[in-house]
C-alpha cells in the first residue's frame, strides 16, 4: 500500500532535501540522510528504477538529472518517489514511476526554456490531486453526511 510520495531534489548549497511530500512527514530528513545516494544519485543511475527496502519502508523512484548550464552546478537533480509499506509488491508501480519521471523531466525542460522553474508547484498540485483521488470515498461520505452536493 502506498503511504505517500515525495519530491526530493539536490539543492546547490544545502545538498539533498525533500521539497514536497504528501502526507507531511511520511519521509523524514533523517530517512533521506540515510539513503540519499539512492534517491539523489550519481549520473550512472539516472532514469533507472531504484527500489529500496529499508527503515521499515519500501521506496521506489526514478532519479532524473537534467544537464543545462542555466542551472546552478550545471544540472538539476530530482526524484519523485513513492513510499510504501515494506511488504508491498512494487512491480505494478514501476511503469507509473518511470512515466512520472519522464513527464516531470519534459515539464522541467520546457519550463526552463521559457525561463520558468515550476516543477515543484506542478508536482505539489499533482500530489494533492492524487491524495484527493485516493481519499475520494472518504470525502464523498463526509459530503453526504454534511449535506454537501457531490457531482
Amino acid at each position: 500500500m502506498i503511504k505517500g510520495m515525495c519530491l526530493a531534489e539536490f539543492h546547490p548549497t544545502a545538498g539533498p532535501k525533500i521539497k514536497y511530500q504528501i502526507p507531511e512527514e511520511v519521509f523524514s530528513k533523517e530517512d533521506l540522510d540515510a539513503i540519499h545516494p539512492y534517491i539523489i544519485t550519481k549520473p550512472d543511475l539516472k532514469e533507472r528504477l531504484i527500489t529500496l527496502n529499508t527503515l521499515g519502508k519500501k521506496v521506489i523512484g526514478c532519479p532524473v538529472i537534467i544537464e543545462n548550464p542555466k542551472y546552478a552546478r550545471n544540472a538539476y537533480i530530482f526524484n519523485l518517489f513513492f513510499v510504501m509499506d515494506s511488504k508491498t509488491e512494487t512491480t505494478k508501480y514501476e511503469p507509473v514511476v518511470k512515466k512520472l519521471a519522464s513527464y516531470l523531466k519534459q515539464i522541467e525542460v520546457v519550463d526552463k526554456e521559457k525561463e520558468k522553474n515550476s516543477i515543484g508547484l506542478r508536482v505539489n498540485r499533482s500530489m494533492v490531486k492524487v491524495t484527493v483521488t485516493k481519499n475520494r470515498k472518504i470525502l464523498e461520505k463526509y459530503w453526504k453526511n454534511n449535506f454537501w452536493i457531490v457531482s
